[in-house]
């Protein structure tokens, strides 16, 4: 596919289709409707871990009072309309637009803005300025960018579209899917060339599909073999998959991508994301998004065995931050302030990145954790 290099006014003019807001879209959780009998059962005899009936190494409980202070966060977090960490400098959202969403790219950031009711748009702010670049994006509805923060993928929905964007060279490179058959899509994630996204299709109800697309080729390819995408390994060979099961019963899998082998399925945690050795699963126990959860837990990604589990606070989310730590968004309940924690996988010792202040629950995020 031949690249297209443009300057940024240039990729986004005459972008004014709007579309339902990624807030709608993106705090919803996707519920397939197989049967938990459907998912199969694993090859050979389940681990007892898998199946939430292993005794466990026992839980860490986190007081936040004795916590020691460390670094700040290494990855790129949010606090108001303010981005620390990561790959670029600080940086702040100009305006009072409501912020859906907010990535580290190319030094600086890319975020979607929300402009009313079910209608957003997507702005860039380059490295050290003060406001946003020309142009703007309408009707954006989701948005991802790479671990190294040099590339990024974002939907727009009218359009049935998906675009590919590369900030490596001194102006950007983009490539684009358009194919009239998508309905709603949304950007999953990128690993280099390939990018990662669901769509449904146009009747009612309308069917969701995943699909792998390598922008530089072109060729899209259904995954088929995926019930609900949450979190792509870094090798983009396994994915953490969403599967419903019967009388509310919820359940998640690490599926293989090519195969569609499951390596464990646990009923008990909802897997999350991985860390960036592929070694581990970051997990929680709430399947559906939202809120504040008990526990944040750290699984083994080759047989679902625990690794460690932190307890005695409240985990917002959590998000590996490399191979062998996890940073954690926590506080002790609604309205009490709020703070993000560094957690130690290998011997559970915690200390805090971010002291806690009264910011508020939500406007504390760890960027790329599912929220």
């Amino acid at each position: 596919m031949k690249n297209v290099r443009v300057r940024l006014i240039v990729l986004v003019a005459g972008l004014t289709v709007a579309a339902v807001t990624a807030g709608a879209t993106l705090a919803v959780r996707r519920v397939p409707h197989d049967s938990l009998d459907a998912a199969g059962p694993l090859s050979g005899t389940p681990s007892a871990a898998a199946s939430g009936t292993a005794s466990v190494p026992a839980d860490v409980k986190v007081d936040l009072a004795k916590l020691p202070q460390g670094q700040g966060p290494q990855m790129a977090f949010l606090v108001d309309r303010v981005v620390r960490g990561g790959t670029g400098p600080v940086a702040s959202v100009p305006g009072k637009q409501p912020i859906e969403q907010v990535v580290r790219f190319g030094g600086g950031l890319l975020t979607i803005l929300s402009t009313g009711d079910v209608t957003t748009e997507l702005r860039r702010i380059e490295p050290y300025a003060e406001a946003f670049s020309p142009g703007r994006v309408a009707g954006v509805s989701s948005l991802v960018a790479s671990a190294e923060e040099d590339l990024a993928a974002y939907a727009v929905d009218g359009q049935s579209a998906v675009y590919w964007l590369d900030s490596r060279d001194t102006e950007l490179v983009q490539r684009s899917l358009k194919r009239p058959e998508y309905g709603r899509t949304q950007v999953l994630a990128v690993r280099g060339d390939l990018v990662y996204f669901s769509a449904e299709g146009k009747g009612y109800p309308a069917p969701e599909t995943y699909y792998r697309w390598d922008s530089k080729s072109g060729k899209v390819t259904a995954v088929t073999t995926v019930r609900g995408f949450e979190g792509l390994n870094t090798a983009g060979t396994a994915a953490a998959d969403f599967i419903s099961g019967a009388a509310q019963t919820f359940c998640s899998a690490v599926t293989e991508l090519d195969t569609g082998k499951r390596k464990f399925r646990t009923c008990k945690y909802s897997l999350d994301g991985f860390t960036p050795d592929d070694q581990t699963v970051v997990a929680s126990e709430d399947f559906r998004g939202g809120g504040a959860e008990a526990f944040t837990a750290a699984l083994d990604a080759n047989n679902g065995h625990v690794r460690r589990q932190w307890v005695g606070v409240q985990f917002v989310m959590a998000v590996a931050e490399d191979d062998d730590h996890i940073l954690m968004v926590v506080d002790t309940g609604e309205d009490t302030p709020v703070g993000i924690i560094r957690c130690s996988i290998g011997d559970g010792t915690c200390e805090t990145a971010l002291p806690r202040d009264r910011y508020g629950r939500g406007n504390v995020q760890l960027l790329g954790a599912r929220t």
